[in-house]
């Protein structure tokens, strides 16, 4: 039973590393290159969660150029593509 359990798994791991590729794939296809994409931006309490990191690190963080943040509204937001290179480690 155990051995059926670790099979069904990995076929589920395949499946989705098949379909994130399929869907990187044709994400870049569907996109016209003429039309910009809209910044998204997160919140504090969502970049802390995602990162699991305490705010005044996210502060460092910014300081240290490795993620981009504006003032809105008097709050703090994070460009949701530079946490994303974080996460990746592919920040600068």
């Amino acid at each position: 039973m155990e051995r059926l359990i670790e099979i069904v798994l990995r076929i589920e791991t395949m499946i989705r590393e098949v379909f994130e590729e399929w869907k990187n794939k044709n994400s870049t296809l569907m996109i016209p290159a003429v039309v910009p994409l809209k910044e998204k931006w997160l919140s504090t309490s969502e970049v802390k969660f995602l990162l699991d990191r305490k705010e005044r690190m996210l502060y460092e963080y910014v300081k240290q150029g490795k993620l981009i943040a504006r003032k809105r509204g008097g709050v703090n937001v994070y460009l949701e593509e530079s946490v994303n290179r974080f996460l990746n480690g592919n920040e600068p």
